[in-house]
């Protein structure tokens, strides 16, 4: 079947636990935490007020000590939060990770913010937006669209001290044609629209199929959700007509495979698209400053390289950058050397793995680093096939080789996602309705015959 290296895949800890030396964090989660209420989001806002600070005094020179200062305060602050406070309802497991995510982006921002010389250089301010825009934007603006290169990640184009006009960074997906603002709201609006659809469609129809194995609040028992459904369900194409036609077992596990990322990716989308509506409507922001999509068609990936450094989302591309830098040079990595991709995908993997620490069930930490793990070995075939050959992995040929490899390294995680009850949240109420008129000309559900 669609399963990495068993031995490897199947791993169920590193040391004592799934997060290792961390495991006491989790331990101490655990015990501890109560469930997130209105007011325990009172302390995670406590937590963020002290980056809101860092974003005004870094647009100017000669701040770094107060935004020092800031960053210890805020780094304790939203550690406490995280700790104390957790998601209690298995069906709610879906958002401790994302607020594990929120967290650890949130302290890495910190401390960036903190030791960056400064200041940032918003090329918006020259054309008549405020510092207070301009530091709120920094806020959202968690890609550095048009900011140039920052610090240590020298990826984005031209220092940002030397940015003196709105420039996208090449591998950013292309800006959208510019409207007036009532038509890029509308444009805005539809986006987030059929994305917030699709996921609840997805939702609607997992919740349907695998509502005992893929669907199972709080992760299947056991684990072996996804080998648990294909075996136990079988899926029928347009019944009842004469093209009527039974999915075979390899072609369903791939499916599933795929449903995890295109809830990330409808789920991101329909968010950044919404935020945009809200701000471009509200007349504080420039119309075009919120034109470049977070996703270029990840559909259309001809290539691992390309889908991880432009089609995929790059929310904690800068981040990753920073710290893999970092790490290059503490370890005396040469440049252009294979271990630098390696070590951004190690950095990736643990990133997600220590994001998860207020979860419960906990995704098996192996099967998410092996995600990252391919992706890296991918990425070095694709390097070592250019460099023998001098083409880069592209087109119908890069479609052949990157689909099925990536669903195959996809494999290892969505067993642990969906173990951990991933898919677990029900439906807004649109996508059943969407759902069941699909049940009635395009797919069946039924139990298989073993």
């Amino acid at each position: 079947m669609l399963t990495p290296n068993s031995t490897i895949a199947t791993m169920s800890s590193w040391g004592k636990g799934p997060f290792g030396p961390l495991n006491p964090v989790h331990e101490h989660i655990m015990r501890n935490a109560e469930d997130i209420q209105p007011a325990a989001l009172v302390w995670w806002a406590v937590g963020t007020a002290p980056l809101v600070g860092q974003a005004w005094f870094i647009l100017a020179p000669n701040t770094r000590p107060v935004r020092a200062a800031l960053a210890a305060a805020g780094v304790s602050l939203l550690t406490h939060a995280f700790m104390s406070y957790r998601f209690l309802d298995p069906h709610k497991n879906l958002m401790n990770n994302f607020f594990g995510f929120v967290w650890l982006y949130i302290i890495i921002k910190y401390v960036e913010w903190g030791m960056l010389e400064g200041p940032i250089v918003d090329p918006w301010m020259k054309k008549g937006r405020s510092r207070p825009m301009a530091a709120i934007d920094l806020l959202f603006n968690v890609r550095n669209v048009y900011l140039g290169s920052i610090g240590l990640d020298n990826g984005m184009g031209p220092p940002n001290a030397t940015v003196k006009d709105i420039v996208v960074a090449s591998h950013l997906p292309r800006p959208w044609r510019p409207l007036p603002r009532w038509l890029t709201i509308l444009r805005h609006l539809y986006a987030f629209g059929w994305r917030i659809l699709g996921a609840d469609v997805i939702y609607a129809m997992i919740e349907r199929v695998g509502k005992d194995t893929i669907c199972y609040p709080g992760g299947m028992p056991g684990g072996g959700a996804v080998d648990s459904f294909v075996t136990h369900t079988a899926v029928t194409m347009f019944p009842g007509t004469q093209i009527q036609y039974e999915l075979p077992s390899l072609l369903l596990t791939a499916l599933v495979c795929l449903v995890v990322p295109a809830v990330i990716w409808l789920q991101l989308g329909w968010i950044y698209h919404l935020l945009a509506a809200v701000c471009v409507s509200s007349g504080l922001w420039e119309v075009s400053s919120w034109d470049v999509p977070i996703f270029d068609s990840p559909l259309r990936l001809d290539s691992i390289m390309a889908f991880w450094g432009r089609r995929w989302h790059g929310v904690v591309r800068h981040e990753f950058t920073i710290l893999s830098v970092i790490l290059e040079r503490m370890l005396f990595i040469p440049a252009h050397s294979l271990l630098r991709v390696t070590l951004v995908y190690l950095i990736s993997a643990a990133f997600h793995i220590v994001g998860q620490l207020s979860m419960d069930p906990v995704p098996d930490p192996t099967g998410i680093a092996m995600i990252f793990i391919l992706s890296a070995v991918g990425c070095g075939l694709e390097l070592s096939w250019k460099r023998v050959t001098g083409q880069r992995v592209e087109g119908f040929l890069g479609r052949l080789w990157v689909y099925p490899y990536m669903i195959w390294a996809v494999r290892a995680a969505t067993d642990g996602w969906i173990d951990a009850g991933f898919l677990a949240g029900p439906p807004f109420g649109m996508g059943r309705v969407v759902n069941d008129w699909l049940t009635t000309w395009m797919y069946h559900d039924h139990a298989r015959s073993i």
